[in-house]
C-alpha cells in the first residue's frame, strides 16, 4: 500500500511540473559566505525535500554546501533523491554507511558532490548536507 501512495505521488509530482528545487535566486551580497534559512545566490539546482527547512547554505568560488531537516524518514529521503536526482540531471551513486547514514555520489556536467542524508541527533528528524564543487 505505501509501495502504491509513493508510485502515486511521484506520478503526480512529475506530472505536475511542480518539482521543488533549491533556488538559485537570492541576494547577491550574501554570496560568498553563510546564508542562514535561505538558499545563497549561484547555489547548484537539485531537487528539494518537500517540506526541507534550509538551516544555511554557503556559496564560495563555484563551491557550494548547504543543511537542511526534515521530519520524514530517512528512507523516504533517501528514496526521494533516489527518484528525483535523474529527473534534475544528476547521475547518482549510493552507498550506505550505517543503518541510517545514506551517501549519494552525484554529478553533473558542472558539478560533483554528495548528499549525505542521514538520523538527526533527536532521533526523530532527517538531517540533509549537500556538498558541490565544479567539475
Amino acid at each position: 500500500m505505501i509501495k502504491k501512495l509513493i508510485v502515486f505521488l511521484f506520478i503526480s509530482i512529475v506530472l505536475s511540473g511542480c518539482l521543488p528545487s533549491v533556488s538559485k535566486k537570492t541576494s547577491k551580497e550574501n554570496a560568498g559566505e553563510f546564508v542562514k534559512g535561505a538558499v545563497i545566490e549561484g547555489f547548484p539546482n537539485l531537487p528539494l525535500y518537500q517540506g526541507a527547512k534550509i538551516i544555511e547554505t554557503y556559496g564560495r568560488d563555484k563551491k557550494y554546501g548547504g543543511s537542511f531537516i526534515v521530519k520524514d524518514s530517512v528512507e523516504k529521503v533517501v528514496n526521494f533523491y533516489v527518484k528525483f536526482l535523474p529527473v534534475g540531471g544528476w547521475q547518482s551513486t549510493l552507498a550506505q554507511k550505517a543503518s541510517s547514514n545514506y551517501v549519494f555520489s552525484i554529478n553533473n556536467q558542472g558539478f560533483s558532490g554528495e548528499i549525505i542524508v542521514n538520523g538527526a541527533a533527536d532521533g526523530k528528524q532527517t538531517a540533509i548536507t549537500i556538498y558541490l564543487v565544479p567539475r
